[in-house]
Order: C-alpha cells, then sequence, then structure tokens
C-alpha cells in the first residue's frame, strides 16, 4: 500500500489535484489531513483516469502486481468492487467481524473491521458513513475516514427523554426479575390462555429459541409501543408482557435472524410444567400431555 500511495503521488500528484473535489464522501469537520486521506484514498481506488482510462490502482496493479503476483493481483483489484453510503451496525459482539446493514439497499454483510476494538468507536444501533470492499471470500470494512451518525435511541437517552426502546426494555428487565423470584407458574395457570401456552410449548419443544417468523406464523404477535398504557392481549405479546419471552436478532454468516428467546431464568420452571409427574398434574388445558 505504500508503494501504491508512492506512485499514486509521483505519477498522478496533478491529477489528484484536478479532480479531488469530485470525492463523494464527506469531509465535513474533518480536519485537513483527514480530509486529505478521505479524498486520495478514493482517488487511488475508484476515479477513473482520462488520461490512462483506468484507475490508478488498476495501473499499479497491471505494472507491478500481476506479472509476479497473480492471486494477490486479483485481490487488489477487488478494491474497485466497494460499496459505499451509510451502514448500520447490526452487531458487534464478535469483533472483529461486524454484521452491518448497507441502508442504501438494505443489503447485509459480515464484515472484518479494521478499526481498534478497544476505542470502541461503534457499538450496535450506530450508522458509519464509509465503505466497505471485497478482498478475497471475505468483506473488509471500514475504508477512508469513518463518519458516526448517533442513533436516535441514543440521542433520547442523553436528553433524558422516554423512548420506545427503553419502555421495552425496561419493562422485560422487570418481568425477568419477577421470574428469578418464582413467580413463572402463577404465570403460566392464572394469566395466560391456551394459545399463549401453545407458543410457549413450541419454543420448548425447539430448544428455547424459534426464528421469530416461524413463530408469528402461527400465533398473533401484535405490540404496542407503551405497554403500560396498552398492555399487549395477542398471543406472542401476552408471553413477552410476562418477560417469558425476549425477541432480538441472531447473527448468521450471511444476514441477521430474528428470533424469539425464552429467558435462561425460566426455563427450569417451565420444562417442570410441561414435564410433571402424572400423580402431580393439574393442569387444565386441553394441550397437556400426561396421561389422565
Amino acid at each position: 500500500m505504500d508503494r501504491l500511495y508512492d506512485y499514486a503521488m509521483d505519477r498522478h500528484g496533478r491529477e489528484f489535484e484536478k479532480y479531488e473535489n469530485e470525492c463523494p464522501y464527506s469531509i465535513e469537520g474533518l480536519g485537513d489531513e483527514f480530509a486529505w486521506k478521505q479524498r486520495f484514498s478514493w482517488f487511488l481506488s475508484e476515479k477513473v483516469l482520462p488520461s490512462t482510462g483506468k484507475t490508478v490502482l488498476e495501473e499499479f496493479i497491471e505494472k507491478y502486481v500481476a506479472p509476479d503476483e497473480p492471486a494477490l493481483a486479483k485481490r487488489m483489484l477487488q478494491m474497485k468492487e466497494v460499496i459505499r453510503g451509510s451502514f448500520r451496525v447490526l452487531d458487534d459482539r464478535y469483533l472483529p467481524y461486524v454484521t452491518v446493514e448497507h441502508l442504501e439497499t438494505g443489503n447485509r454483510y459480515v464484515a472484518v473491521s479494521r478499526v481498534d476494538p478497544s476505542k470502541r468507536f461503534f457499538k450496535t444501533g450506530d450508522v458509519i458513513n464509509s465503505r466497505i470492499r471485497p478482498w478475497g471470500d471475505r468483506f473488509y470494512m471500514f475504508e477512508g475516514i469513518l463518519t458516526r451518525s448517533e442513533r436516535e435511541e441514543d440521542v433520547a437517552r442523553r436528553l433524558g427523554l422516554v423512548s420506545p426502546e427503553f419502555v421495552m426494555e425496561w419493562f422485560e428487565k422487570r418481568e425477568i426479575r419477577k421470574l428469578e423470584s418464582g413467580d413463572v407458574e402463577e404465570v403460566l395457570r392464572a394469566k395466560l390462555p391456551e394459545r399463549s401456552i401453545e407458543a410457549l410449548r413450541l419454543l420448548f419443544s425447539r430448544g428455547w429459541i424459534v426464528k421469530y417468523g416461524v413463530l408469528a406464523k402461527r400465533f398473533s404477535d401484535e405490540v404496542s409501543l407503551w405497554w403500560n398504557e396498552e398492555p399487549p392481549n395477542s398471543d406472542i405479546g401476552l408471553l413477552r408482557l410476562h418477560g417469558l419471552v425476549v425477541v432480538g436478532r441472531m447473527p448468521s454468516p450471511t444476514r441477521l435472524y430474528k428470533v424469539a428467546v425464552v429467558p435462561v431464568e425460566a426455563r427450569a420452571q417451565i420444562e417442570r410444567f410441561f414435564t410433571p409427574s402424572e400423580q402431580d398434574c393439574g393442569c387444565v388445558f386441553a394441550s397437556c400431555h400426561v396421561s389422565r
């Protein structure tokens, strides 16, 4: 990369000065050094020069890399297949692998981050304005200078406002604390209709986690934003209301899946409810599988 930079400055320095203002990436708020790097990294790999009909990157690879290292040349040429725009960070728990969504297209990528993890420049939910590019069978992020947009949720919390996400998080944590105190059986026997019980049974039979779409196809799932004023009464909503199900996202190699998960704190009591001994069974539901 150092050789590429030196080559570009020696051979195409004047052309860079001519075309640098065409750089599509924002330099707002950047100092002179970072603004220069933003424009120059774009010039190297994306600007097709009228004088050659190629990018500086292609020209350099053709002259100095391809003759001796064709495999490396092939990978370097992928740098021109840049994906630019805004990327929402969907999951940053498995650094250096980060799952992002390209907001302009809706496409999702699992990319390798080159940002120092200790600096925590971004986190799940942030929107990063930058670009990613393929390298071999992977994607690397983020190229050039990164700028970050603050999430609406972060703005709300910083200003002390109550947001829908905050309310749901608080409500589910409160209900999970109740589960830890041993209230599960009371909820199962007295507060849930049979359809909610059947939805919970499906989760139990699938190992406590199910893709949300699978669950929502069979059971109602309407949930309002304001649970205190409008507590949910749908099949899945009632399970969430009582902290028996939490909805979130789980990463796969290519995308994030929305899933429904039974909290660990509730599983043992739910398992006992669905698999009681025959003499102890007092279940009133027709779906109970214990022989009578």
